[in-house]
């Protein structure tokens, strides 16, 4: 810690100051961690990097652009084919605290660190002139500075790669470095100019000398000149996948491909029988080595045009802004009375949009509640079919949520008052409307925020006739498989969305490398743990009341339980929500499709006798219908009938 402290020091990164009225500091606190030395040869180091608390920035005052490049992988591969083919030197150096070298260009200041706050003026705060870790611009300040400096040198930046810089030499041959942030691959037939390299770096950035590569990335280096070959070995992942296996890839001369590169070729037209898509794999070599692959699926065959009349310069494809784009007044206009709206045109191309449009139609005329899109009107005019809404200011809960750049909108409040506003929602659709409703897609995508960011709870145009109709991700197993709906459907959607809530991930696209299959799995297995805040967006540390964070996620197991009599109603989880302390159930293991599950012997559990609305369940085809349970129908007529107890599950 105090060799971090004093290289921050003399690189000049801040100045003590008092915070001024206007601004806010920005935390910072210590990270700790062990490098490990190549194939266990170099002892282990121990390093303490003071960090800024990023996460707390706010776009457009703390920061503005974050994109910063890295060398991309096949780019190394390339680079050490050609150390193999011409034997070229490969050496290997690193910039000390890196980020730190970059020029601020926002002012930003930080509260002053644990350990080290200056007597006597402990309130005081560092004002940054240069950028620190942790910093969403450093990266990018970082890069910026490189790419000056390497300029300077007279190097010329790939165009392909901007991590690749190479120099041509008066003799012919050529000065190659790659960055990958802090870590550089400088390779060359020429000794001398390696060395000249490595001084004009050491004289503009505090460098350390590695000498000759064996590490990076992660992957070990290794080179038999006497066999003109350059190995990259990564035995601790290659062990967990391929035990017999040390050398992961080999690079060795080839006298009669010389500096060809060879590529392979492999597609199957319009593969995908369910979306018209093409596969297409292809494979790089050089030097007999694998430097590039990558595998891809293409749109619709049908839209292929597309491409072919923006190369012919048919039409000039440009990105215009709302303000600037006539088409805005197609889906958003005024009343005579100033109320704003948003119409919905329903394409005749799609197969179900006369369906789509009855039922929309008839079943949101009736529906009134605060956290529900309200219809406003329709019109039809011979095949034109148009609905008329509310205008929702803030778009869909989705965009915002699962953008890394927007997310910083929802705060903890705002996210907790989401998950309660759709709660209410869904409990006046499946106790208190007209009939009873069952959404049967309930998403992120489908809550749309108004302006003072409260959710409404839309989409009912899915057609009743469809035995299974929803979003992968946030269908209940029991659905999925077997076709049979309750109310406990929209639970197990809604559980699925309150995990999304609090840890900013979509289920859908969930990293299995988390060693489990989904987010509610992933979540529940931190639960038994003991570790449930860990869940949490890192975003919501500023502001999350862990309390609450804690019963939210606990809710949102209660109702991704794989037993659908286990999941809670809608009324049991808004009583939840709105006390401040209670007991809940000790959740089961989440349901996923293809697992089954064992009735629970829990004896009186609240989830499975609190209310008659869903306990019971039906199979959407109509073959039976159970009129204490939610059941799908085909029969429109039923939406006359006065308080009829059939509901629509659209």
């Amino acid at each position: 810690m105090d060799e971090e402290m004093q290289s921050l020091y003399m690189n000049q990164t801040w100045k003590l100051v008092q915070l001024p009225k206007e601004k806010m500091a920005i935390g910072c606190k210590w990270v700790y961690t062990k490098k490990e030395g190549s194939s266990g040869q170099d002892s282990v180091r121990f390093k303490a990097r003071l960090v800024a608390k990023g996460y707390a920035q706010k776009e457009g005052i703390d920061y503005n652009e974050v994109f910063s490049p890295v060398v991309k992988h096949s780019s190394i591969r390339i680079l050490l084919a050609l150390v193999a083919q011409f034997d070229l030197e490969l050496a290997q150096v690193d910039v000390r605290t890196a980020f730190l070298h970059g020029d601020l260009e926002e002012e930003i200041y930080i509260s002053q660190p644990n350990g080290f706050k200056v007597a006597g003026k402990e309130n005081w705060v560092y004002k940054l002139k240069k950028s620190l870790y942790g910093l969403k611009q450093s990266p990018r300040q970082w890069y910026k500075r490189f790419d000056q400096f390497m300029k300077r040198q007279q190097y010329t930046r790939s165009h392909f790669n901007h991590c690749v810089y190479f120099r041509k030499l008066r003799d012919g041959l050529f000065v190659y470095l790659l960055l990958y942030v802090d870590d550089m691959l400088i390779a060359s037939k020429n000794k001398v100019e390696i060395d000249k390299l490595k001084i004009q770096l050491s004289t503009e950035f505090e460098m350390k000398d590695l000498g000759e590569a064996k590490k990076i990335l992660g992957m070990e280096i290794k080179r038999d000149r006497m066999k003109d070959t350059v190995c990259l070995s990564q035995k601790q992942y290659l062990k967990k996948v391929l035990h017999q296996f040390d050398v992961g890839l080999k690079f060795e001369r080839d006298d009669r491909l010389g500096q060809h590169l060879v590529g392979y070729v492999d597609s199957d037209y319009a593969g995908d029988l369910d979306k018209r898509r093409s596969t297409i794999g292809y494979v790089f070599t050089l030097v007999k080595g694998l430097v590039h692959h990558s595998r891809t699926k293409h749109i619709d065959v049908r839209f292929h045009f597309v491409y072919e009349i923006l190369d012919e310069g048919d039409i000039l494809l440009q990105k215009i802004g709302t303000t600037d784009n006539p088409a805005d007044m197609l889906t958003k206009g005024k009343l005579e009375d100033g109320r704003e709206i948003a119409v919905k045109k329903l394409l005749q191309s799609l197969n179900q949009w006369k369906k789509e449009f009855t039922n929309e139609a008839k079943l949101l005329a009736r529906v009134q509640h605060r956290y529900v899109v309200t219809l406003l009107g329709y019109c039809t005019h011979g095949a034109e079919k148009l609905l008329v809404y509310q205008y929702v200011a803030n778009e869909s809960l989705d965009k915002l949520l699962f953008d890394f750049g927007r997310k910083d909108a929802l705060d903890w409040k705002r996210r907790y008052d989401i998950i309660a506003g759709v709660a209410r929602g869904l409990l006046y659709l499946h106790e208190d409307s007209h009939y009873r409703i069952i959404h049967r897609d309930i998403k992120a995508s489908n809550i749309l925020l108004d302006d003072k960011w409260a959710p409404k709870i839309a989409d009912f145009g899915n057609d009743i006739n469809t035995r299974v109709a929803g979003t992968s991700g946030y269908m209940a197993p029991g659905y999925i498989m077997h076709g049979y709906l309750s109310v406990k459907t929209d639970v197990f959607s809604f559980g699925v969305l309150v995990l999304e809530l609090v840890s900013g991930r979509k289920n859908s696209a969930f990293n299995p490398s988390l060693d489990s299959h989904n987010l509610p799995e992933w979540a529940f297995k931190l639960y038994k743990e003991g570790n449930s805040l860990e869940v949490m967006d890192p975003a919501l540390v500023p502001s999350a009341v862990p309390d609450q964070v804690a019963k939210c996620i606990q809710i949102g197991l209660l109702c991704t339980q794989a037993d659908p009599h286990l999941r809670p109603t809608m009324r049991r989880v808004v009583v939840s929500l709105s006390k401040e302390l209670g007991t809940l159930e000790e959740p089961i293991r989440p349901g996923r499709p293809g697992s089954g599950y064992r009735r629970s012997r829990r004896p009186n559990s609240s989830s499975s006798t609190a209310g008659t609305s869903g306990d019971s369940s039906s199979h959407t085809l109509g073959s039976t219908t159970n009129t204490e349970s939610a059941t799908a129908t085909a029969s429109t007529s039923a939406l006359t009938n006065s308080r009829s107890t059939t509901a629509i599950a659209p």
